[in-house]
């Protein structure tokens, strides 16, 4: 019988693999963009007077009538005074003023790169597993 210290056993991942994860993951951050609302601007209104629109928190871009673009950190709306409330990228509190919203964007995956960087991500993945245990891989499987 063998046996192993725990170090002999022990293989250190390719600091090639570990740069092809990061830059996988870097990449992953930019598979979302802020898309618009697929619904009228009465509906849109009607949608965000009632609560259903928007998580607090939640990034997201209000185009007013105007043609300004708000973006800010959801914090949510105010009846009272009919306006979506948030949080500027500077800190500044936002509000835009429901009546004067003509679309919504928030944040939405696009398709196709979310599923090439999946595809991608996965076969670096086998490639590591594959690289880190290829010897007893060859030894289980008839490698002699």
């Amino acid at each position: 019988m063998v046996v192993l210290s725990p170090r002999q056993g022990h293989r250190r991942t390719p600091s090639w693999a570990i740069s092809v994860l990061l830059s996988l993951s870097l990449v992953a951050a930019g598979c979302t963009t802020m898309k618009p609302l697929d619904m009228s601007s009465d509906e849109l209104r009607v949608a965000i007077r009632a609560g259903e629109i928007g998580q607090p928190g939640q990034q997201m871009m209000a185009v007013t009538a105007d043609g300004e673009r708000h973006a800010f950190a959801f914090q949510g709306v105010d009846t009272t005074q009919d306006v979506v409330r948030g949080e500027g990228k500077a800190g500044e509190a936002v509000a835009v003023p429901i009546g004067d919203i003509v679309a919504l964007r928030m944040p939405g995956v696009k398709g196709l790169p979310t599923a090439l960087l999946i595809a991608a991500a996965t076969y670096a993945i086998a490639v590591v597993i594959g690289a880190s245990m290829g010897e007893e891989l060859y030894d289980i499987f008839g490698g002699g």
